[in-house]
């Protein structure tokens, strides 16, 4: 009733007394138990609107690519890390149209389940093959033009996904230190354009109306800096390596 109570005087104050909703603000004292509320019933008002709520950036796709290409490296590029790493799209190219590419990978996901693609078939420089009707013998059997046009597709994506992940294993197997094993990881997310990535992400989410998702991206790239910030100024110096 109270939440309900401050959008319809929000409404009125618009309506009624030349207010913006950009004019109105309102603070709230232990306000976590009002939030699913006020979405619902703002929304349903129509009202604009922004919580500044403090939320875990954990399952952000930024931290969720860091942690899976992470993953990758030490797990020896298992299927399911490599390909919770492709989930976030940040390993995308910044120009590619997101709609065409998602499509590619899940056509090139479903090649690797059914080739066993994994381990040193990532980092390998031999192509991936495709052949429509498998043999024992693929490598000798003659292609036709669609198995060529499928296989330059498979080993582009191939190289989309393992490129910067390899770049960032071959600095991080060099790395002695911690600070050099958080500049690989920094190298790794401005090599992907990470910060402009994240800022279409922002403007994509506030153009839909979703303030708070857009807040989550303009937020999470300070957050992530001042993290590997905060291991160099601890343990810069400290001995470290990953298992690999």
């Amino acid at each position: 009733a109270e939440v309900e109570g401050v959008a319809r005087e929000i409404r009125r104050l618009v309506a009624d007394e030349d207010y913006r909703y950009r004019d109105v603000a309102g603070l709230l004292r232990n306000g976590e138990s009002y939030f699913d509320g006020m979405r619902t019933l703002f929304t349903e008002y129509n009202i604009p609107h922004f919580i500044d709520e403090k939320r875990p950036m954990s399952h952000h796709p930024l931290v969720e690519c860091i942690r899976s290409a992470l993953e990758i490296i030490s797990g020896h590029w298992r299927y399911d890390a490599v390909f919770r790493c492709v989930k976030p799209e940040l390993l995308y190219p910044l120009d590619v149209r997101k709609e065409a590419m998602r499509e590619e990978m899940d056509e090139f996901e479903n090649y690797c389940l059914a080739y066993g693609v994994q381990g040193k078939r990532w980092t390998s420089e031999d192509s991936c093959l495709y052949r429509r009707y498998r043999s024992l013998d693929v490598a000798s059997e003659m292609i036709t033009d669609s198995e060529r046009e499928m296989e330059e597709k498979i080993n582009r994506l191939r190289d989309v996904v393992r490129t910067p992940v390899i770049r960032m294993q071959k600095r991080l197997k060099r790395a002695g230190t911690v600070m050099q094993m958080c500049e690989a990881v920094y190298l790794f997310l401005e090599e992907l354009d990470v910060p402009k990535k994240l800022e279409a992400l922002r403007i994509r989410a506030e153009e839909s109306g979703d303030f708070l998702f857009a807040t989550d991206h303009e937020q999470v790239w300070e957050e992530v800096m001042s993290l590997l910030d905060t291991f160099v100024e601890m343990l810069g110096e400290e001995k470290m390596s990953l298992s690999m």
